[in-house]
């Protein structure tokens, strides 16, 4: 799809966590033989043709200089580190809001759940106008990614460094866009979480 010439849209890509539940950081595992969690990712938010792909991650792992060796050339994709990861996810998002530049739209992405897709960020941000952010919803339970308006944006870029997302989008109108998609509930959180999906076949190229 052809979206960054037309929209002012990029995306945050929350990947600082450490996984402890895993016990093997989450966005290297592997999606399939030829990509990691972080790069399927990383590759469909470039397929969407967003204006801007802020990775915020956890410093100290060398794995992640092949990563942003891979995506030098690519002047929209943006790599820094949260050096305050007892802040948790918030402050992680704070730091990538702020390096959005000017932009109008925002996706959330966690990196335990690398099955985003083309047909899943079209149809959300077709439905951006429907509130202040868009939820993609699947038999009435919320998953994600999810997309913030500028107002949003603007809140997080002047909040404080502690916060709860969820809490601060009380004050904002939802839009729920059901979708046929289960995998926008997926959360891989164990290894037994990552083993049952494997068996259920959402492991592909």
């Amino acid at each position: 799809m052809i979206v960054g010439n037309q929209i002012s849209c990029g995306v945050v890509i929350l990947a600082a966590g450490d996984s402890s539940r895993m016990g093997k950081v989450k966005y290297f595992l592997r999606f399939s033989e030829k990509k990691l969690f972080i790069e399927k990712i990383i590759d469909e938010y470039l397929d969407f043709e967003c204006e801007r792909i802020v990775v915020v991650k956890r410093a100290g792992h060398v794995a992640w200089d092949n990563i942003i060796g891979k995506y030098s050339g690519q002047e929209n994709v943006c790599f820094i580190n949260n050096d305050l990861p007892e802040l948790e996810r918030f402050y992680s998002l704070k730091l990538g809001i702020e390096l959005l530049g000017n932009l109008n739209y925002c996706f959330i992405q966690n990196s335990d759940n690398p099955f985003v897709s083309q047909s899943l960020l079209g149809g959300i941000y077709c439905k951006r106008d429907g509130g202040d952010f868009v939820v993609p919803t699947f038999d009435g339970s919320g998953g994600h990614p999810i997309l913030i308006g500028k107002k949003i944006i603007n809140e997080l870029s002047l909040h404080k460094e502690k916060g709860n997302l969820k809490e601060l989008l009380k004050d904002y109108k939802r839009f729920d866009l059901e979708t046929n998609d289960e995998n926008i509930l997926v959360n891989i959180n164990r290894r037994e979480d990552y083993q049952e999906i494997f068996e259920r076949k959402f492991y592909y190229a």
